[in-house]
């Protein structure tokens, strides 16, 4: 059996397998001393990533002093002093030393964008997993054409059971389609199925209708970038919530744009 700490740096590096990983995001959900072995570690990755970005920064620096000391030689050069003169071609030991110095920048660069870019991408769904909580039961019987099909939908959306649940929304929606929170749970559904697509349109439909759920659907958009691995999306998204202030939201926002960057 895994101890912890190779758990989370399994999950972290994408190597669990689906039941693993569906096993250790329901336990994270449920046990609050893991969700805080699980940030202080990414916090850690995070700040070996700075530092090691940092120093490939420098490196760079140093390798361009050292092609500017080095005789320049980048074009082909034609003897002065008589017509008719020999082309004199570049210095084979500068050009060999430049080339190889931009093929190790390319590489390095090439090789730190895919780590980057698939670390991010577990990241942003851990930072899913981390911030995550199903929205609480707003939903009332009262004034609804079907409140047993509502009752019976909201106990399947309680047990997690999100196919059947969302299958019931769109049933309610097809008779009341401007009842904007059950688009709004109809989204999470579709979030937790893995339909990232689906769920945008969801919690669009709710933003656009600008009604009291407005700021609850502009969250759970941002938890849906996330879950998609779409970090920079995720931080296009908060960065327009707080240019716009007022979200109760705002300080977990911020933190989890603190934890992108």
């Amino acid at each position: 059996m895994m101890d912890t700490l190779e758990l989370i740096e399994l999950y972290h590096e994408g190597k669990l397998s689906a039941e693993e990983k569906s096993d250790f995001e329901r336990r994270l959900g449920q046990e609050p001393e893991l969700r805080k072995e699980l940030k202080a570690y990414l916090d850690l990755i995070r700040g070996i990533r700075r530092a090691e970005e940092e120093t490939f920064t420098e490196k760079v620096a140093e390798w361009e002093k050292e092609v500017a000391s080095k005789p320049s030689y980048p074009f082909a050069k034609a003897e002065p002093q008589s017509h008719g003169a020999k082309v004199k071609p570049m210095r084979k030991g500068w050009q060999t030393y430049a080339m190889g110095i931009a093929a190790a920048v390319i590489v390095l660069i090439g090789v730190g964008w895919l780590l980057n870019r698939s670390g991010q991408s577990v990241e942003a769904q851990a930072l899913y997993t981390e911030y995550y909580a199903p929205l609480p039961d707003y939903l009332s019987v009262r004034g609804v054409n079907e409140p047993s099909t509502l009752e019976a939908t909201m106990i399947l959306y309680r047990q997690k059971k999100y196919k059947a649940a969302e299958e019931g929304f769109g049933k309610l929606l097809e008779k009341e389609p401007n009842y904007m929170l059950l688009h709004l749970y109809q989204g999470i559904c579709r979030m937790e199925l893995g339909n990232s697509e689906e769920a945008a349109q969801s919690f669009d439909t709710v933003i656009k209708d600008m009604g009291r759920y407005q700021a609850d659907a502009k969250w759970y958009a941002v938890l849906n970038l996330l879950k998609a691995g779409d970090t920079q999306g995720a931080l296009a998204s908060i960065d327009q919530q707080l240019s716009t202030g007022n979200t109760k939201y705002e300080e977990r926002l911020l933190e989890i744009r603190k934890a992108i960057e």
